[in-house]
C-alpha cells in the first residue's frame, strides 16, 4: 500500500487525493474515505463534518509540490487502516466488503431521511442519498452480482430500513440486467428506496407488532402508500414517478390491494416492478416473528402470486434476471454438501429456460465448515433437474464473510477497475 502524508484541513487543496480521515466514515457526508478533492465544496463538507486532519496520497494527488507544501509539518508517513474502499483500489477478494459498506451506509442515510420525513414542514435534502446512489451504480456496473448477494443477507433489527435499501439494490440489479440508462436506473433505485416512506407516520407499535393486526390497525397500515406519496411530493423535489410508485406499489390485479380507488391496469410499469421486488425482499427477510423464506422458495411464491395478484410479465422478467437459484441462495446438493450460489450464467435468449450456476461449498457432507471454499458448477433445464435437495434461509447456516470474500475472487479477478 502506498505511503500517505498526514496534513491539517487548512492545507487541503483541490486535487489532493484523500486516503483516510480522522473520523468514522459514518460521521461524514462522504461514502468512502478515499477520493479526490474535486471542488472547494468538498473541503467545506469536510470542515463542517469536524475533520481536523487527514491523510493524503502524494502519488495520486494532482496538486504540484505536495511534499514541499507539507514539509513544514512534522510529516507522518503511514499506511492508514481504513475499511472504506475506493472503487479503483478494490482488491478482487474485498469487493464484497466494499458493497457491504455501501449498503450499511445507505441504511444510515435512509434512517436520517426517515427521521426528517416526520417533520411535515421541512424540505428534505436528497443530495447525500443521491451521492451515495451514484456510488452504488458505479460499483454495480462492474459487480452486479454483489448487489444480489448483499441484498440476501438480512438483518432482523431496523427491518424497514434494510428492506428499503434491499429493494433499491434489487431495482439497481434489474435495471442493469435490462440495460436501462443511468437516469432510468436512478429513478428505479429511488423508487425502490422510498416506496415505504409513508410508514414513518405509523405508530411503531403497530408497524413492528409481532402478532396479528386488528382491523383498525390494518386500516392504518393501508394508509401508508398515500402518506408516502404525499411526503415525496411535498418534501422533496423528486420526479412525480417516484411518488406515484409509493402510491401504487400495493395495487393488485384482483383488487385486494390498496389504496382502494386505484385500478391495477392504470398503474405505472415501475410500480408493478417495485411491487415484485418489494414482495420478494419481504418474503426472504427475517422478522422478529419468523425467518425468511429461502430465495428459490420466494420465487415460487411470486409465480403463484402472478396468477391473479401481481404482474406476471414482471415476475417472469425478474426470475429470468436472477435465475431459479439466485446469487446468495443457500443450497444443499444431493451429495449432502451445503454452499452459497456466487455466480450464474443466464441462458441468453429472453424466453429460454434453464441456466448454469456456480456454488461455493461452505459445509461438507457432514455439515462441518470447509477450510476453503470448493467451487461446483451446475446446470438445469426442464429436461435435467439440478442436483439440489434443499434450500435454506441464510440465517440457518450463516455466511462467513472471510470465506465469501475469498469466493468472490473468482468473480472479480478478471475485472481490474471500476
Amino acid at each position: 500500500m502506498p505511503k500517505s502524508v498526514r496534513i491539517t484541513i487548512d492545507l487541503l487543496k483541490v486535487g489532493h487525493y484523500v486516503s483516510s480521515l480522522d473520523l468514522s466514515w459514518l460521521d461524514t457526508p462522504f461514502l468512502t474515505h478515499r477520493f479526490h478533492i474535486r471542488s472547494m465544496e468538498d473541503i467545506h463538507k469536510l470542515r463542517n463534518a469536524g475533520v481536523l486532519s487527514l491523510f493524503i496520497d502524494p502519488e495520486r494527488s494532482t496538486v504540484d509540490k505536495l511534499h514541499e507544501e507539507t514539509s513544514s509539518q512534522n510529516q507522518i508517513l503511514v499506511s492508514p487502516e481504513n475499511t472504506s474502499i475506493d472503487c479503483q483500489e478494490v482488491l478482487p477478494d474485498r469487493i464484497i466488503r466494499s458493497v457491504g459498506e455501501i449498503h450499511r451506509h445507505m441504511v444510515v442515510l435512509f434512517k436520517k431521511f426517515f427521521r426528517e420525513a416526520r417533520n411535515n414542514d421541512v424540505m428534505i435534502d436528497m443530495s447525500p442519498i443521491k451521492f451515495a446512489m451514484d456510488r452504488v451504480i458505479e460499483v454495480s456496473l462492474n459487480y452486479p452480482e454483489a448487489l444480489l448477494l448483499i441484498s440476501s443477507l438480512q438483518e432482523e433489527d431496523d427491518e424497514i430500513y434494510f428492506h428499503s435499501v434491499n429493494t433499491m439494490f434489487l431495482a439497481f440489479y434489474l435495471a442493469w440486467k435490462l440495460d436501462k440508462s443511468f437516469d432510468e436506473t436512478v429513478i428505479w433505485g429511488l423508487s425502490g428506496l422510498l416506496h415505504d416512506i409513508g410508514k414513518v407516520r405509523i405508530d411503531p407499535y403497530v408497524l413492528h407488532k409481532p402478532g396479528a393486526l386488528q382491523p383498525h390497525e390494518w386500516e392504518i397500515i393501508r394508509n401508508h402508500p398515500q402518506w408516502g406519496a404525499d411526503i415525496i411530493r411535498r418534501q422533496t423535489s423528486l420526479p412525480p414517478i417516484v411518488s406515484r410508485v409509493a402510491m401504487e406499489h400495493h395495487c393488485r390485479m384482483d383488487d385486494t390491494g390498496y389504496p382502494d380507488h386505484l385500478l391495477f391496469e392504470s398503474t405505472e410499469a415501475l410500480s408493478k416492478i417495485i411491487s415484485v421486488l418489494d414482495i420478494y425482499d419481504a418474503l426472504t427477510s427475517d422478522r422478529s416473528y419468523r425467518k425468511g423464506h429461502p430465495l428459490p422458495k420466494a420465487l415460487k411464491i411470486l409465480v403463484e402470486m402472478s396468477q391473479g395478484k401481481i404482474d406476471p410479465y414482471w415476475v417472469a422478467t425478474f426470475i429470468h434476471a436472477v435465475g431459479v437459484y439466485p446469487i446468495g441462495s443457500i443450497l444443499e446438493i444431493d451429495e449432502g454438501e451445503v454452499g452459497v450460489v456466487v455466480e450464474r450464467t443466464s441462458p441468453g435468449e429472453p424466453d429460454s429456460i434453464g441456466d448454469t450456476f456456480r456454488l461455493a461449498i461452505l459445509r461438507d457432507k457432514n455439515k462441518f465448515p470447509t477450510r476453503k471454499a470448493e467451487f461446483r458448477s451446475f446446470s438445469w433445464n426442464p429436461s435435467r433437474k439440478a442436483p439440489v435437495s434443499s434450500s435454506y434461509n441464510h440465517a440457518e447456516w450463516g455466511v462467513d464473510w472471510e470465506i465469501v470474500s475469498d469466493v468472490f475472487q473468482s468473480l472479480t479477478r478478471r475485472k481490474t477497475s471500476c
